[in-house]
């Protein structure tokens, strides 16, 4: 089998990459067998491929909690992962987000170039891939592609749970309203009159905490512009930190707030072991500093 992940990018400079939650894994309708190397059926999972194997199965039954046929969900395979032994199934996912950072550090300096010869704002543009991974035998992530134009079509209620929380999630993550328009109106209106009525009250900025449930550990979501300078001041070694630095940290951590079921593969705890690749662009050591003081 493989798996079909989704990732999103919202920004080049600094980079800024999500992996989903949600996902599935596709199986072969033939049985793994290397002496039948040129049975396709074994060997190659794509559902546009299989589908025309006379024992293909989309079971239009397959759930999160009944996993029938050629297609199951992600939570199915990891529950498997962590019959393997305590921790395991936290190894390999933190193995597949190194391995699809190894993936946007091949072409980092083709997004960043692309980006400041076309995009005058960095919050103006981002690109959802869908990601294909094979686990081999020794639980070792591969990335067999990088799809830049992931099907959002649907042709089970399977498909149809996985990407309304992926397309919703994404809309959330992008600051992009998806309630009703007739509930959207009508909140603006209230907003708009109290506004007119009464005076208007200084918005604070807040501390927020979110629960990483994976994890199960507590994160701060920092979203105070005074105390991020602070925190800077004191990660960067200087009493002067420019405003430009601080807005910077403060869109990434109210944009990662609104994430739903998109996680940070970079920036996160684990990209220092990127930052001797990435280490040339002077925004990516900024946030390096910033999650190495601040997570």
């Amino acid at each position: 089998y493989d798996l079909r992940l989704y990732v999103t990018a919202t920004s080049a400079n600094p980079m800024k990459v999500y992996l989903h939650k949600e996902g599935y894994a596709r199986f072969c309708s033939e049985r793994f067998d290397l002496s039948r190397i040129q049975d396709l059926f074994r060997h190659v999972t794509n559902s546009n491929f299989q589908k025309f194997h006379s024992e293909y199965d989309l079971n239009a039954q397959s759930q999160r909690e009944n996993p029938l046929g050629n297609k199951w969900h992600i939570d199915t395979v990891r529950e498997h992962w962590r019959k393997l032994g305590p921790g395991t199934d936290a190894k390999i996912w933190q193995r597949i987000q190194d391995a699809i950072m190894r993936a946007f550090v091949m072409f980092e300096s083709i997004g960043f170039d692309t980006s400041r010869r076309l995009v005058k704002h960095e919050g103006n543009c981002f690109c959802m891939f869908g990601i294909d991974v094979l686990i081999d035998s020794k639980l070792q992530p591969w990335v067999l592609e990088l799809n830049g134009v992931p099907s959002t079509g649907t042709n089970s209620p399977l498909d149809i749970q996985i990407k309304t929380a992926v397309v919703g999630d994404l809309l959330s993550l992008l600051g992009l309203c998806t309630q009703d328009p007739a509930e959207a109106q009508k909140q603006a209106r209230s907003q708009l009159y109290s506004l007119l009525t009464f005076t208007r009250k200084v918005a604070v900025d807040c501390v927020t905490l979110h629960a990483s449930t994976e994890a199960g550990r507590k994160g701060r979501c920092i979203t105070n512009k005074d105390e991020i300078r602070r925190i800077l001041q004191r990660a960067l070694g200087q009493k002067q930190v420019s405003d430009k630095d601080v807005d910077a940290i403060w869109q990434w951590e109210v944009e990662k707030s609104r994430g739903r079921g998109w996680e940070p593969v970079y920036p996160s705890p684990s990209m220092g072991k990127f930052q001797p690749m990435l280490s040339y662009r002077p925004m990516n050591n900024l946030f390096l500093s910033w999650i190495t003081n601040n997570m």
